[in-house]
């Protein structure tokens, strides 16, 4: 009995092997194709663009990416989208490891509340030729119940600085309002706000602008009012304020650091240049620590040239030290950082 069961299992053994080799070949066959990547292959960075909430005739707009992961030219039909949409692909034509962007607009008209359109682009390439995003969009309301407010705040950019504001809501006569729900999209740092009152409802908002990058984005303000009307009908309606940063130019403008060089033994200048945009601004006072001190000071026109020097024994080099600018007007000095350039003042020697 022995021997056959050894002889059994060893030709059950065999079988098996035979069989796996081949399902092994097999299966490596379909994975090279799989990973076969020739010719236009298109990859899309979302299925799904949503443009968000808007007024009536307010537009709204939103793009999104496809990228050619082929090794040949992918190439897409014009696209054509229903009548409330704008689309524009460009290239349409995109060379391997290149990108097209699609470029979406709808403007939210009064007969209808929510957009949805599945749009179809399509292309060469031979394991997608349809590529479908879904469109979507949303119309609110205004609050006709309400006095008329700027539709947006513009924020000026002036970095280091603090802006406080506040809109008022009033409504018309014999409007009550019943309550409110704030909803918010934080997409601006440093902006914050609050919403407070019972009849006139006050947004009172604060934004630190601590960079110039504080530019990207746009931040939206959702308001969902519920208010009654003189003839005792109960209303809700929606509220969106935008806040935009607006970019101004900075009314001082100065250097961060400034290299003092050596102009001869044992002294140190630097030069610090000091532009303001309105003629009339006036640099109050210069304050530095010893051993520098200001020199000279020569005004043209809208700018100022200060020239600060420091005096030491030797070939020593002095502290870096940092100058404080007071300007006519501004509650807190202007910073400038000297640094001796030691370096290239031991090379000029």
């Amino acid at each position: 009995m022995q021997p056959v069961i050894a002889n059994t299992a060893g030709g059950i053994g065999s079988f098996t092997d035979s069989c796996l080799t081949h399902s092994a070949l097999c299966l490596l066959i379909l994975m090279c194709l799989g990973c076969d990547r020739s010719g236009p292959r298109v990859e899309v960075s979302t299925h799904v663009l949503d443009l968000g909430r808007g007024y009536p005739d307010q537009p709204l707009e939103g793009e999104l990416a496809l990228r050619n992961v082929g090794n040949e030219t992918l190439v897409f039909e014009e696209p054509k989208a229903g009548s409330a949409w704008s689309v524009e692909l460009s290239p349409l034509a995109v060379a391997p490891g290149g990108e097209a962007r699609l470029k979406v607009s709808v403007v939210p008209n009064s007969t209808r509340r929510t957009y949805r359109f599945v749009l179809p682009l399509r292309c060469n390439d031979p394991d997608q030729p349809v590529v479908q995003i879904e469109l979507r969009a949303e119309r609110i309301d205004p609050v006709d119940g309400f006095q008329p407010i700027t539709p947006e705040v513009q924020l000026p950019v002036d970095p280091g600085q603090t802006v406080h504001g506040q809109l008022r809501l009033v409504p018309k006569p014999g409007i009550t309002l019943l309550r409110y729900e704030p909803d918010e999209v934080r997409k601006i740092p440093g902006l914050t706000w609050r919403v407070t009152g019972k009849q006139t409802l006050t947004v009172e908002y604060t934004w630190e602008c601590e960079h110039a990058n504080a530019l990207d984005g746009t931040e939206t303000l959702y308001l969902r009012i519920w208010y009654r009307t003189e003839d005792g009908k109960e209303l809700r309606s929606d509220l969106l304020i935008p806040f935009r940063p607006k970019l101004i130019e900075p009314p001082v403008k100065v250097p961060r650091v400034v290299p003092a060089l050596r102009v001869e033994d044992g002294l140190w200048r630097a030069i610090v240049y000091v532009t303001f945009r309105d003629e009339r601004m006036q640099l109050r006072q210069v304050q530095v620590r010893q051993p520098w001190v200001v020199r000279q000071q020569d005004r043209h026109a809208n700018a100022v040239t200060c020239v600060i020097e420091a005096l030491v024994s030797g070939g020593a080099v002095p502290p870096a030290t940092n100058v404080l600018l007071f300007v006519q007007g501004k509650d807190r000095p202007y910073t400038v950082r000297i640094e001796p350039l030691q370096e290239r003042s031991d090379a000029s020697n």
